[in-house]
């Protein structure tokens, strides 16, 4: 399946405000709880240092390069694209410096609209909250965490991406935050 139409819609999700959730999270995968390593903290001004090429390389099993950062100051997000060469696989990392709590909640709301289908609260080694959304159109995983108040989420659009893979990669980035 071509990933060229992955959207990338994480920076619009990241800032309205809506109500929160009140389901039960679910027990993280085994993979989420297995090598979580120790990790530098990540620079909030750079959303690219929430997760490297070479950690996205070694769950996914992708040949990626760094990743192209961009930012927007008046909505308070940064956005970390991954990319192969062909733009058949991407990754896809958002961080808010907007408050946390409500972007979280926001992005829970509003994953139906934007992914095809409902988050459901997940558990990730070191989040006070996270969900998992399967990206219907692209089967594609993304998982929102919320730790110490930051809000961040990861789009995973490679052929093959289980929901594992999705939150291996959100349980590096809870070690950074």
């Amino acid at each position: 399946m071509k990933r060229a139409a992955v959207p990338v819609l994480l920076t619009a999700l990241l800032l309205a405000a809506c109500s929160p959730t009140s389901e039960t999270p679910a027990a993280p995968s085994e993979s989420a709880t297995q090598n979580v390593p120790t990790v530098a903290p990540a620079d909030l001004s750079d959303p690219c240092t929430l997760l490297t090429a070479d950690e996205i390389n070694a769950v996914l099993g992708t040949t990626f390069t760094a990743g192209q950062a961009t930012n927007d100051d008046t909505r308070q997000v940064g956005d970390c694209k991954y990319a192969s060469d062909d733009m058949t696989a991407i990754v896809d990392v958002a961080l808010s410096r907007a408050d946390g709590a409500e972007s979280f909640t926001t992005n829970v709301d509003l994953a139906p609209a934007y992914f095809g289908g409902k988050a459901k609260p997940i558990e990730i080694p070191g989040a006070e909250k996270a969900y998992l959304v399967i990206a219907d159109t692209y089967d594609a995983p993304v998982v929102g965490i919320l730790v110490d108040g930051t809000f961040a989420q990861v789009q995973v659009g490679v052929e093959g991406a289980t929901p594992q893979h999705g939150e291996q990669l959100a349980a590096t980035m809870a070690a950074r935050l």
